[in-house]
């Protein structure tokens, strides 16, 4: 597993543990799965892992009747983390007529994690919900022919 996997799900299990947020695999996704965003669900070859989600080119407001636009989704709050260690050990030995040593180490570390959470707001679903699915839209069509089950995406943790 690579260090962005094993920081994604950590994080996921931090900001959420009843497991509603679902970890990204790969550093390249992040800028792919957005609110609103359709995405199909795949198995992995474990249970263990649980599953995980492929983005589509589409959105849902791409596959509705035409109506009202839904609002932006919500910026729910910015929040930061902060981890700072510093150190400095020194040490002086000194043996009669022979040896006299002095030395000095310095350790300094520091991280910062800023986390952004984007929601669809509940008026916005609402706006969403009164609108029905373009029965002739091709992709939805390919969908269903396949079997596929569709999802939407929510909330996302940037």
């Amino acid at each position: 597993m690579t260090m962005f996997e094993n920081v994604t799900r950590a994080l996921a299990r931090q900001l959420n543990p009843r497991g509603d947020l679902t970890p990204l695999d790969s550093l390249i996704d992040f800028k792919r799965f957005h609110p609103f965003c359709l995405v199909l669900r795949k198995r992995k070859s474990t249970l263990f892992w649980g599953a995980r989600y492929v983005r589509t080119d589409y959105t849902l407001l791409d596959v509705l009747e035409p109506g009202s636009s839904p609002s932006d989704p919500t910026d729910t709050g910015n929040f930061g983390f902060k981890n700072m260690l510093d150190t400095r050990v020194e040490g002086d030995v000194d043996v009669p007529k022979t040896v006299k040593v002095k030395g000095t180490a310095g350790l300094s570390q520091n991280s910062t994690l800023e986390v952004q959470t984007l929601s669809v707001a509940p008026k916005a679903l609402e706006t969403v919900q009164e609108r029905k699915l373009a029965a002739d839209h091709p992709f939805l069509k390919e969908m269903q022919d396949q079997g596929e089950n569709l999802y939407v995406v929510m909330e996302v943790v940037e």
